[in-house]
């Protein structure tokens, strides 16, 4: 549920912050929400180490409750794995 969702969200744009439930096509923006990466998914294009840091924060939590079957299962999904290598890849990139 929230950890496919918010790697979902990290793939569409690392520097995003915030970001819509649905869908919002780029062409429904205007000029300014454009400008400002809205569209898409993209609800604010504001990169804060904090949100990536979150997500992280998640998944460690999960992995290491008790009672868990197979968290490594969730955590090696393709979109999960690339979301959390975006992620590490861009804290290099921006350090």
């Amino acid at each position: 549920g929230a950890i496919r969702q918010a790697a979902f969200f990290q793939l569409q744009d690392v520097y995003a912050n915030a970001f819509y439930s649905k869908y919002r096509p780029p062409q429904s923006m205007t000029d300014y929400e454009l400008s400002l990466g809205r569209g898409g998914y993209v609800g604010t294009r504001n990169y804060e180490l904090d949100s990536g840091a979150y997500y992280m924060h998640l998944i460690y939590n999960y992995f290491i409750s008790p009672n868990i079957h197979k968290p490594q299962m969730l955590l090696s999904e393709p979109d999960i794995f690339s979301a959390i290598n975006l992620l590490v890849d861009t804290w290099i990139i921006e350090q």
